[in-house]
């Protein structure tokens, strides 16, 4: 399968500089190879390839400007188009079971990270039918507090009964995420940031949720959630 090659998150900073590509396309590549210098906040270093394949696809070019984890290029077997970097929440989610990854560095957003906090996420805003009420206290780390648009607090006890009506019986009117987004902000830390459209039901709402992972499952520590 093809992988997107682009620039990682640095802290806060937002966008990377392309200085010098050090590949072209057809060139064969192997992991820790140098695939372009990239400049952030007057700091260059160059983002390495993670494995063994064909570079097929430039996109930006030396001297531009682009926001981190944006496509720059893309690299596989001879013969995959883009289409296979330009994965659905579903393709990411089965990514997380085959470990895969389109991204060079350990301190990169991975792919598999994304598709496992937004997996969380759903479950958090509504659990499937079937849910055991031990997977939705699992979900909820025990000092979960939420602030909601009227600035009231909800505890985790509160949030773990609310939950669990909702697998008991699902709401029927539709809802979807907007503009998900992970940022890791430590090692076992990291936030979520997206928009929930649930019109018919809570209308339309900026939210925020901090994961921390505890004996290796993500659990939500804080969430909020603004009414657009």
């Amino acid at each position: 399968m093809a992988y997107k090659i682009s620039i990682p998150a640095e802290g806060d900073i937002e966008t990377g500089v392309i200085t010098k590509w050090h590949v072209k396309v057809g060139d064969k590549v192997q992991s820790g190879d140098p695939l372009c210098e990239v400049e952030m906040s007057k700091t260059s270093f160059d983002v390495e390839s993670f494995c063994d394949a064909t570079i097929l696809g430039i996109i930006r070019q030396e001297g531009e400007e682009v926001p981190v984890l944006e496509m720059i290029g893309f690299m596989g077997e001879p013969g995959e188009t883009i289409d296979a970097c330009l994965a659905s929440p579903d393709e990411l989610r089965a990514m997380v079971h085959e470990k895969k990854t389109f991204f060079a560095f350990e301190h990169m957003e991975p792919v598999f990270l994304y598709a496992d906090i937004l997996e969380r996420e759903e479950m958090f805003i509504c659990p499937p039918p079937g849910t055991l009420p031990a997977q939705i206290e699992e979900l909820l780390a025990e000092d979960y507090c939420e602030v909601g648009a009227s600035g009231g607090t909800c505890t985790r006890a509160r949030g773990i009964e609310v939950l669990l009506r909702r697998s008991l019986t699902p709401p029927e009117v539709p809802w979807k995420i907007e503009g998900f987004a992970v940022r890791r902000l430590s090692e076992n830390v990291c936030l979520a940031t997206y928009v929930l459209d649930w019109r018919l039901a809570l209308g339309r709402t900026r939210r925020a949720t901090i994961w921390r992972r505890e004996g290796g499952i993500w659990r939500a520590a804080y969430h909020q959630g603004t009414i657009l």
